[in-house]
C-alpha cells in the first residue's frame, strides 16, 4: 500500500521521509505561502531533492 506523508515535511527533512519509504509527500506551506519567487525556489529545491534520491 502506498504511504503518503503530509504535515511537517520541510526542505531540510524531505530526504529522511524518502529514505524511510514514503511514496508520496504533501507540501502545503512550501508551495502555497510566500512570494511567487519563493514558491518557485521551493518547488525547484523539492524537485532537486527528489531527483537526487531517485538517482541513488
Amino acid at each position: 500500500m502506498p504511504i503518503l506523508a503530509s504535515g511537517g515535511i520541510t526542505l531540510a527533512n524531505l530526504h529522511e521521509w524518502l529514505e524511510n519509504g514514503v511514496d508520496v509527500c504533501g507540501f502545503g506551506g512550501l508551495l502555497t505561502k510566500g512570494t511567487k519567487e519563493e514558491i518557485t525556489e521551493n518547488a525547484k529545491a523539492i524537485r532537486e531533492i527528489i531527483s537526487k534520491y531517485r538517482n541513488k
